[in-house]
């Protein structure tokens, strides 16, 4: 059996992820995994799969089974890959008579408040994209191809069996919660863009970034106190970053360093690294919280788990965890105690948290939708509440136009069909936490106060669940263990509605 290759598939994993941190972390040029593979060639076979597949009746068996797909498949990109990583990594672009790295041009464009700057920037930006899409085109056209032939389903039916997770009913609770939101929306996207000069009818992906750039902010979020906060923030729940020995904190300003936050956990329990590239604002310390939410999970994981529960399976556990701790931004009593704002900018910061989180749920919703269409080469136009009419998009590229802009109001282009698209449907992941993290911080706030954020007690009960790993227990199980029956949309629902309609939590 399959079994005996563990050591090395744990040894492969280690390596493989070691190599994307140096890369994305601006310690390394060129991305290398393919000599990694090249080391480690008994892992990657089509017997192994048959054999894996022989033991899914069990969790780790599905998930080794997975893991040999996934590593199978990964095998076979891995040049179209790391060439498509080195290209982006030292890809530049022209703008005001300087070159710029590809990587740093969106911190520039959050920062710009000339809108035809930002503009002119985020043209520039489109050749890069398109040799990009064109790599992804090939990578996606080989996966789709690759996952039929190794596990005779199509894609969209190969991730539905290993995640166990019916999308098609999840879109349609997606659907409602979108068109029951859209007037609330509506009013608060109209609100947002009018406040930094642009109609919601004109409003760009490069209008939003800036607005969500929350520069009037800037005066709470200073880039110097991002680290001094966190590890102070954690100390209150229990946790000494500084006393962590499995903890790695890599906030060193590199050029090449991708400007998205990151955690990597290399091996877990043991190796957690956390990466961030600070530039100022409140994004810096939305980003740090979220990914060490990731970073605690991982590091006060179970060590005697299974290697399968602890690395392997769906990414919406974690997720949860991540959103819960970085939605404590939207907690007026989280900013007025931990971040020391007045009680007026407390609230007025919440309330911009929690329209960015509207509008990211409502964009996640929307991908789903999206990706479901995109994978099953549906080009069914859809109607205003999402629902199928007799009409076509002429391409994926238009669909992607048309869903996103919908949803969000904001006028995607469509350079981003294929950009956009996360494989896996990490997409329904993220979708997935956000609707747990309602209902989990709903028990926080009932077992141990509103104040739960300060309280050891309170991170002794998250290091209980943290302690399962990424799939010692799924959402559903971990929700039933909480106290209830099943993952319930409506709790988030709810505190959306409450909050923009007066009942704000927690003030």
């Amino acid at each position: 059996m399959v079994s005996h290759l563990l050591p090395y598939l744990e040894k492969f994993e280690e390596e493989l992820s070691r190599e994307s941190y140096l890369h994305s972390s601006g310690q390394k040029d060129e991305s290398e995994s393919a000599k990694i593979y090249a080391e480690y060639p008994h892992l990657f076979s089509r017997e192994h799969i048959t054999e894996a597949f022989k033991k899914i009746n069990t969790r780790e068996g599905k998930l080794l089974y997975d893991a040999f797909v996934g590593n199978f498949m990964g095998n076979e990109l891995k040049e179209v890959s790391d060439e498509m990583s080195s290209y982006e990594s030292s890809a530049e672009i022209d703008f005001e008579g300087r070159k710029l790295a590809f990587r740093q041009a969106s911190n520039v464009l959050v920062n710009e408040p000339l809108r035809e700057k930002r503009k002119e920037l985020y043209e520039s930006l489109k050749p890069v994209k398109h040799k990009l899409t064109a790599y992804e085109k090939d990578l996606w056209e080989k996966c789709y191809a690759l996952i039929n032939q190794l596990s005779g389903k199509s894609y969209l039916d190969y991730v539905s069996f290993v995640k166990e997770v019916d999308y098609d009913a999840f879109a349609e609770e997606l659907k409602e919660f979108l068109v029951k939101t859209d007037a609330l929306h509506k009013s608060q996207l109209e609100k947002n863009m009018a406040s930094v000069g642009v109609k919601l009818e004109d409003a760009m992906p490069y209008d939003y970034a800036f607005f969500a750039r929350a520069k009037p902010f800037d005066e709470f979020f200073k880039k110097e106190n991002l680290v001094p906060f966190a590890k102070a923030f954690w100390k209150g729940l229990g946790f000494d970053i500084d006393a962590q020995k499995n903890v790695v904190l890599d906030v060193t300003e590199r050029e090449k360093k991708v400007p998205r936050a990151f955690c990597m956990p290399i091996k877990v329990p043991e190796e957690v690294i956390l990466v961030i590239k600070p530039h100022g604002g409140q994004d810096d310390y939305q980003s740090f919280l979220h990914e060490s939410g990731h970073t605690e999970h991982f590091a006060n994981t179970n060590p005697k788990l299974s290697y399968e529960l602890k690395h392997m399976g769906a990414h919406s556990v974690s997720e949860t965890y991540a959103f819960l701790i970085e939605y404590l931004m939207a907690d007026p009593l989280f900013l007025q105690n931990c971040l020391k704002l007045p009680k007026k900018a407390a609230k007025d910061f919440a309330e911009f948290i929690m329209e960015t989180k509207l509008q990211a749920f409502r964009r996640y919703a929307a991908k789903i939708i999206y990706e479901l269409k995109l994978h099953r080469t549906d080009l069914t136009r859809l109607d205003e509440r999402f629902e199928k009419t007799s009409g076509k998009y002429n391409d994926a590229s238009e669909m992607y136009v048309d869903i996103l802009t919908k949803a969000t109001k904001i006028k995607y282009q469509p350079e981003g069909y294929l950009l956009d698209v996360d494989g896996g449907m990490y997409s329904a992941d993220y979708v997935r936490a956000w609707i747990f993290e309602a209902m989990l911080r709903k028990k926080l706030l009932e077992k141990f106060g509103k104040d739960w954020f300060q309280k050891k007690e309170a991170g002794d009960f998250l290091k209980g669940m943290w302690s399962w790993g990424s799939s010692g227990k799924s959402c559903e199980e971990l929700a039933q263990m909480i106290g209830y029956g099943k993952l319930d949309i409506s709790v988030l629902t709810k505190d959306f509605v409450d909050f923009f309609l007066g009942s704000m939590p927690h003030s």
